[in-house]
């Protein structure tokens, strides 16, 4: 499903952009770019005047297929260029692609040194109607000429770049379109009479374009400007936004060391996501309310001005941005709002469920992936791998680590070997073997408790348990273990470096019950009686899913149900009966007749239906414009999780679909009008791996 919870895609720095498979040695160290923007005609003419360091005598380069060349030269000398023939050396477009590929002819005698190269050029983008179509539109949308409001994203190649650069550079952009409307970017802000300059003196990797008629509320933090730009005039709005950036601001200068630019904006978007760039977020307008996005959301882009858009990932080493960003933001959060164990739980439950039966990849070669499992990997993994590793050295040096490489690293790239050594040298532990298993390796370990005796023992303590710990795959950790007696609880930490591992340990008095890391702190899969029922666990995924409507609706209610998996994008196929289905499943519309949906009659669960009525929590949807989703398991256990989807209206389901992805955490919500009403987890909570000792 493609809508994602915004807390999982917020702060995507780096845009998949589907390079070729071959790197070029040439690349750009500097942009001069003059762009004109003419929204009446949705045509932008630019110029670029660049420094080309120059090695190889055919230099390949990209722009959008929407662009056309009048001139390349250097100097006064015009330079032959050609469009890429369709071969694999020259690093050819996929099927699909949006950019076209050029090689540049350069003078003879340039290879190993600078050239100053200019290109003109002009072209088009097509506009949208955001209004009009609803779909949820995200990372897709490189690049948009509204009447008044567009953008202009890198993946909209709307600027000359070498296919494969791994170097970073510096622009000075100059835009120029009609009065009235605001232009966002990165850089040193200049405002003349008919432009606007932007003058980015660090290394980025990236050139990015916001404009609009926007309403701004600008104000300091110390020596930082810090402002939101927003369609709507929303003061109150503002304001709250203007507040949390300076909280975020203070937290984390003072946990990692200056905030490395002089400004940070908030400037929304009709695109339904959340990117971090140098100095700005772009977040989609219709996501500005929900409470996550500023509680949450914000911190984590704020974040990322440090790590993604301060020190950038050293190009094939691994992205490690999403995970820290999300461990010293959103995790920290979660934290103080449910506690340590259930903070955790949730991660591996996310990560459970996304990679479950899928090939993985290891955290140093997951990129920019838009794949579930990918996604997992990169933030889910990567957070629990953070918290481990602060937890093995210590907080203090945890962040004198993180500042010390924050201070070495800054404006240039890093990779995990620059983490591992940066950790290793603040902490005096030797730290290769878990980089090596945990960030090189692929997967995680699943556990189970296996053969459990207990009997008085012979030595002075009256009693003694023996179990086996069972470990697929093998993975070499220390693994907290309590034991709950008659006269309270015994705890030992086992250094698992086996398949089967026997733990024996002495008892005060009778063993009842055997816990294995209740307080989730192994990166690990989670059994099926450990996950809790939820929509994410579900609807999570970017694989088909298999679907079951309800026998009791007409034809036109079936097809509203129809046009709600297109607009959400699901993939699907169907069955008639629950007991086909030997996985997770989407029940859509009311009950049948009967009171049963697919053959299954639930017992025993927290909702009630009253004829077309849903009641959940004290609250209920009946008709309208009212929708709800509740998620449970179906009769095959923790097996077979469901979603349970029903709607009254083509509206409701529309409105639905539209913000699904943003409740994923959730066991269940009701909408009204567009909002939830009543939201909540079940209160019977997931099992924990255990054991019940019968004596």
């Amino acid at each position: 499903m493609s809508l994602k919870p915004l807390k999982y895609l917020v702060g995507v720095l780096f845009i998949l952009i589907g390079l070729g498979k071959i790197s070029y040695a040439s690349s750009i160290s500097h942009h001069q770019i003059n762009l004109s923007i003419d929204l009446g005609k949705k045509q932008i003419l630019g110029t670029d005047s660049l420094i080309l360091e120059v090695s190889e005598a055919e230099v390949p380069f990209r722009l959008s297929n929407g662009i056309s060349i009048a001139s390349i030269k250097s100097g006064s000398f015009s330079l032959d260029f050609s469009k890429m023939e369709p071969k694999e050396d020259h690093g050819k477009p996929e099927e699909g692609s949006s950019w076209t590929g050029y090689l540049l002819k350069v003078p003879a005698g340039s290879v190993g040194k600078e050239l100053n190269v200019t290109l003109e050029y002009e072209g088009t983008y097509p506009s949208i109607d955001f209004e009009k179509d609803k779909r949820h539109y995200g990372l897709e949308v490189g690049g948009y000429l509204n009447d008044k409001s567009g953008l202009l994203l890198e993946n909209a190649y709307w600027y000359p770049e070498i296919q494969g650069q791994k170097s970073l550079f510096t622009y000075q952009l100059t835009v120029r379109t009609e009065k009235g409307i605001a232009v966002v970017s990165s850089g040193t802000r200049t405002e003349k009479d008919n432009s606007i300059e932007f003058k980015m003196d660090f290394p980025t990797d990236q050139i990015n374009v916001v404009f609009g008629p926007y309403y701004i509320t600008r104000t300091n933090y110390k020596d930082i400007e810090i402002s939101t730009y927003f369609t709507k005039d929303d003061p109150d709005m503002a304001d709250a936004y203007l507040d949390k950036m300076k909280e975020y601001l203070k937290r984390d200068e003072c946990e990692l060391g200056t905030y490395p630019y002089k400004s940070m904006i908030v400037v929304d978007s009709p695109i339904m996501v959340g990117l971090g760039f140098p100095e700005f977020t772009l977040i989609g307008e219709r996501l500005l309310t929900i409470p996550d996005m500023i509680n949450t959301s914000l911190g984590h882009e704020i974040l990322h001005n440090w790590y993604g858009s301060g020190i950038y990932v050293t190009p094939g080493s691994g992205n490690w941005t999403e995970g820290l960003v999300t461990y010293l933001a959103d995790h920290q959060f979660n934290i103080k709002q449910n506690g340590q164990a259930i903070t955790r739980m949730e991660l591996l439950k996310q990560y459970t469920v996304a990679t479950r039966g899928k090939p993985e990849k290891s955290l140093n070669q997951v990129g920019d992936d838009d794949a579930s499992e990918d996604r997992a990997v990169a933030y889910q993994k990567s957070t629990m791998i953070f918290s481990m590793l602060e937890s093995q050295i210590g907080k203090k040096h945890f962040y004198k680590g993180l500042r010390a490489l924050t201070k070495e690293k800054m404006y240039h790239a890093a990779s995990w070997d620059d983490f591992e050594k940066a950790f290793e040298t603040e902490s005096g532990q030797y730290l290769e073997p878990f980089f090596k298993q945990w960030v090189y390796g692929k997967g995680a370990p699943q556990i189970t408790i296996k053969e459990e005796k207990s009997f008085p023992h012979i030595l002075m303590t009256p009693y003694s348990i023996s179990f086996t710990i069972h470990t697929d795959p093998l993975f070499q950790f220390n693994l907290p273990i309590e034991v709950q007696t008659e006269t309270g609880i015994e705890k030992k930490t086992v250094s698992i470096t086996k398949p089967d591992q026997k733990v024996f340990m002495l008892l005060p008095s009778r063993a009842q019950e055997i816990r294995v890391d209740p307080a989730y702190k192994v990166m690990r899969r989670l059994n099926d009686n450990e996950l809790p029922a939820n929509i994410s666990i579900v609807l999570e995924t970017n694989q088909e899913l298999t679907v079951l409507f309800s026998k009791s609706l007409s034809k036109e209610a079936r097809e509203l149900y129809e046009h709600f998996l297109k607009l959400s994008e699901i993939k699907f196929h169907e069955i008639q009966e629950l007991r086909q289905a030997n996985g997770p499943v989407v029940l859509l519309g009311p009950p049948d007749t009967d009171q049963k949906i697919g053959g299954w009659d639930p017992k025993d669960v927290p909702w009630r239906w009253q004829k077309d009525s849903l009641e959940v929590a004290g609250g209920s949807v009946h008709g309208g414009d009212e929708s709800a989703v509740l998620s449970w398991y179906g009769p095959a256990g923790y097996s077979q999780p469901i979603v349970w989807i029903v709607g009254y209206s083509k509206k409701g389901l529309n409105s639905l679909a539209q913000r699904l992805g943003y409740y994923m955490p959730w066991s269940y919500v009701l909408f009204r009008d567009g909002k939830s009403v009543v939201r909540g987890e079940w209160e019977k909570h997931p099992e924990t791996l255990s054991l019940r000792v019968f004596n």
